[in-house]
């Protein structure tokens, strides 16, 4: 068996010490997080003053509310996101890790360009709770999401 020499696959080919470029990272603007907890503290905080102390609210909305396209689960810690939920090959799972500051789209954690369909979903939410075409749910545990399928 021969010795693989890194110093010598590293000078041909591989740039040591080359930075990574934010489009490549998985990191995320300040300003985009910014705005994403606003969001949400909005909808969290909005909703407890109404609904009193809860736990998560959900925002169900689509072109059935008996069987919706979509649902925005938020926490004071993470926001989970179900889209496009009744096209069995369209589905997007979301989730924000405020903590983290990462956003992951079924499981793989997103660049910048990549988290802007989360964006796009997060304000046709939004877009929805202002023309009263949704259904909310209180209380909602990250036990119940895990078994979403």
């Amino acid at each position: 068996m021969a010795n693989i020499d890194m110093n010598e696959k590293v000078q041909r080919g591989m740039m040591a010490g080359e930075p990574v470029s934010s489009k490549e990272s998985n990191t995320l603007s300040a300003e985009l997080l910014s705005r994403l907890d606003q969001v949400f503290d909005l909808i969290f905080e909005s909703s407890k003053q109404v609904l009193g102390n809860i736990n998560s609210i959900g925002i169900k909305y689509g072109k059935s509310l008996k069987s919706p396209d979509h649902m925005l689960v938020v926490f004071p810690e993470d926001v989970h996101g179900f889209e496009g939920w009744n096209n069995t090959s369209g589905k997007s799972r979301w989730r924000y890790q405020r903590r983290q500051k990462t956003i992951l789209k079924n499981g793989v954690a997103v660049n910048e360009t990549d988290a802007q369909p989360f964006v796009a979903f997060v304000q046709a939410s939004l877009d929805a709770i202002q023309q009263q075409q949704v259904a909310f749910s209180k209380n909602i545990t990250h036990k119940e999401l895990q078994e979403v399928r």
